[in-house]
């Protein structure tokens, strides 16, 4: 399986991984492996296309909810839901 790493924030209070920038890719070299460059079929093929695992790396770590999560708890306390 190929790899693709990912650098980001962390927010512990809601649990969300904001990618900044993605980092390297490992190339597994797989002929049955679609994300790889050795893939060996063109066009339609059989081969799963959910072969890349992601590797992430935290930059920065806060304890509160990220903003989207913020907002949709201060929504949801108002009686506002979307």
């Amino acid at each position: 399986m190929c790899q693709q790493e990912y650098h980001g924030n962390l927010y512990r209070g809601c649990g969300c991984f904001d990618v900044i920038y993605r980092g390297d890719r490992l190339d597994c070299m797989q002929p049955d492996c679609r994300a790889s460059m050795a893939h060996a079929h063109q066009g339609y093929c059989r081969c799963p296309q959910a072969m890349i695992t992601e590797s992430r790396r935290i930059i920065n770590l806060f304890r509160p909810m990220c903003d989207q999560h913020r907002v949709e708890q201060w929504d949801a306390t108002r009686g506002r839901g979307r």
